[in-house]
């Protein structure tokens, strides 16, 4: 079974805030996914990944050299200096670290008459390894530091686990000669990059120029590994956490 498993008897702490939908009639179709939680949001040190060597003049995050931090002095350093970079165009001001939760609904069904239910669900927990190992890099935090580092800044439970899929059965008893809505709801928490409007950070372009007085400059394109220009910087983690949910009618 899953780590944590909720239920209408047993229902989340309080603390959780965060409802699931209720259907008010035996015939109403759940959506898909619950309103989002309150979402929280921290300061964080950030870190892009460069494609060339020219970071060889930036202090480079140690668990990969070619990631280098926006608060480099490097990029401090001005324009008389002998070397400085700069994003082309410019990074948006104020970027957060934010992280939402909802439920996400696996499985609902109406059942009318019986007094017990079985389903076979498949549940697919944690997220792709390459995308965590790329989140973390970009916070400037190894893989296995990770769950620590997000609990931390953002005062909330995490545990990041490398995506996998189970099969369980689940037994609903039910009232005889009435309908029980049975839903099976799966809490889905997400990470993202905001800016200092609280709105996804994209970030369209891509140069940074590093430059020396002597004349020999150079620049080098910034790769970012995920979804560049879409909501990039995202991770979405399937939690251990279910709800299984029953209102009769």
């Amino acid at each position: 079974m899953p780590a944590q498993v909720f239920t209408s008897s047993n229902p989340p702490p309080k603390s959780l805030k965060l409802p699931v939908p209720k259907p008010a009639a035996a015939d109403e179709a759940l959506p898909a996914v619950s309103k989002e939680s309150d979402k929280i949001t921290a300061d964080v040190p950030l870190y892009f990944k460069t494609d060339d060597n020219s970071h060889r003049f930036s202090e480079k995050l140690e668990t990969d050299p070619t990631w280098i931090s926006i608060k480099d002095p490097l990029f401090q350093a001005g324009n008389d200096a002998a070397h400085y970079a700069r994003f082309i165009p410019e990074l948006p001001q104020g970027i957060k670290l934010a992280y939402t939760a909802r439920w996400h609904l696996l499985h609902s069904i109406t059942v009318k008459g019986e007094t017990e239910y079985t389903y076979e669900l498949s549940l697919t927990e944690g997220t792709e390894k390459t995308t965590a190992e790329s989140f973390s890099a970009q916070l400037g935090a190894s893989y296995e530091g990770l769950s620590a580092t997000l609990s931390h800044t953002l005062s909330t439970s995490v545990t990041v686990a490398t995506s996998m899929t189970t099969k369980q059965t689940l037994v609903f008893k039910v009232p005889e000669g009435k309908e029980t809505v049975i839903a099976v709801w799966q809490l889905v928490q997400t990470f993202l990059l905001v800016d200092k409007d609280d709105k996804p950070f994209k970030y369209l372009g891509g140069l940074w120029r590093i430059t020396d007085n002597d004349g020999d400059g150079n620049q080098a394109r910034v790769s970012f590994p995920l979804n560049q220009g879409v909501n990039i910087n995202t991770m979405t983690l399937r939690t251990p956490t279910l709800y299984l949910d029953q209102n009769t009618f």
